[in-house]
């Protein structure tokens, strides 16, 4: 009887931020789910949070190494140099340890320190490219240890010449087509929404700006703002509501891990940030049937057709985005296209294609098996 060969099953290491819980958190979460039997996911934190937190709820196992998080901050050269050659000693036993065979990182600053730990250990590693690149001396020392990227846009890519890899989006649980949203025509006042965490980037100030003008022209709406602390405070944000006379208008919450307690809530989702790398939200809206209207800029543009899946806008234009508010209101007939061929287009960014082209990435970087 001929002797059975067994696959080898290879030990996938993802280092991520334990305290947020970004968009590429949910993706990577998604995709170590639903990896297949090929490859084992180990999970390594920088410290405990959010995430952590996501994790434990889910019971899914998890490390944590200190020393990622102890290198933050402002030190001496000396002191730097000290706690990174600790941290490599400490990453160098956890790799041998855990008998990995191929990095998986995304998050800043730890490209940094698995580069490094790849490098020295000759183990391959994969950058993750979610945002954008500072130009700084540190990241171009970065890029040189940088052999294997994905990107999760073309945007993306194109803003990384020197960088090579391919281009592959982040995936979406897609709900099932029988599933529906509660919120299937808008009431009386509309439900808009802003769905992320507050940096200046995301522009939450602009769709405030377009609320005040639909107030002012007597469009019957509420609005929420989903997310957490960043840049701009909840203070900054309650003020700036205040300022425009919002303040019956517009609800804050931070931000929820469950979706069906966010999207189905609302009729609109509007994404007025500048140079997204990606716009998971948009997907994520689409996915419940929500309409989208987002800034004509970065990945947004991969991901809508306008008047198609959803609608643009000029970028930090309060005007041109209230005009295409008031647009929906008005064409019911291009509302309910709109939302229809969205959630259409949905199913192209599903969690099969999305863990098949990384594992196919995956087994083109890892060395074959002996």
């Amino acid at each position: 009887m001929p002797q059975r060969i067994m696959q080898k099953k290879y030990n996938v290491l993802y280092p991520l931020t334990g305290g947020d819980m970004g968009g590429s958190h949910v993706a990577l979460q998604l995709l170590f789910r639903h990896l297949t039997n090929k490859f084992n996911p180990v999970l390594l934190l920088d410290h405990h949070g959010k995430f952590a937190d996501t994790l434990k709820q889910n019971k899914e196992d998890f490390f944590v190494e200190p020393l990622l998080k102890s290198t933050h901050g402002k030190f001496s050269f000396y002191e730097k140099l000290k706690k990174n050659i600790a941290t490599q000693l400490a990453l160098r036993k956890f790799l041998k340890k855990h008998t990995i065979d191929l990095i998986h990182v995304s998050d800043s600053p730890l490209p940094l320190f698995f580069l490094a730990a790849g490098f020295i250990n000759k183990v391959p590693v994969i950058w993750h490219h979610h945002n954008h690149l500072s130009g700084s001396r540190l990241e171009k020392l970065m890029a040189f240890f940088s052999k294997k990227n994905i990107f999760v846009s073309s945007y993306l890519k194109n803003l990384c010449p020197s960088l090579n890899g391919p281009v592959i989006y982040n995936p979406i649980a897609c709900r099932n087509p029988h599933q529906k949203n509660s919120k299937q025509h808008p009431q009386e006042r509309l439900s808009i929404g802003f769905v992320g965490n507050l940096y200046y980037r995301k522009r939450p100030f602009v769709l405030l700006q377009a609320l005040s003008i639909l107030k002012t022209e007597g469009i019957n709406f509420n609005a929420a703002f989903y997310g957490d602390e960043r840049e701009i405070s909840f203070q900054e944000l309650k003020g700036k509501i205040e300022d425009y006379n919002l303040k019956s208008y517009v609800t804050i919450y931070k931000f929820i891990p469950n979706q069906d307690n966010i999207f189905s809530k609302l009729d609109l989702v509007v994404c007025p940030a500048i140079k997204e790398p990606f716009g998971r939200v948009l997907i994520e809206a689409m996915n419940y049937k929500v309409l989208v209207i987002a800034s004509n800029t970065g990945g947004h543009k991969e991901i809508i057709q306008d008047n198609v899946t959803g609608l643009f806008f000029e970028p930090d234009s309060p005007k041109d985005l209230a005009n295409k508010i008031k647009k929906i209101i008005e064409d019911s007939e291009l509302r309910s296209s709109i939302v229809e061929q969205a959630y259409k287009k949905v199913s192209s960014y599903n969690i099969d294609n999305h863990v098949k082209k990384m594992e196919d990435y995956y087994l083109s970087v890892l060395p074959p098996c002996t």
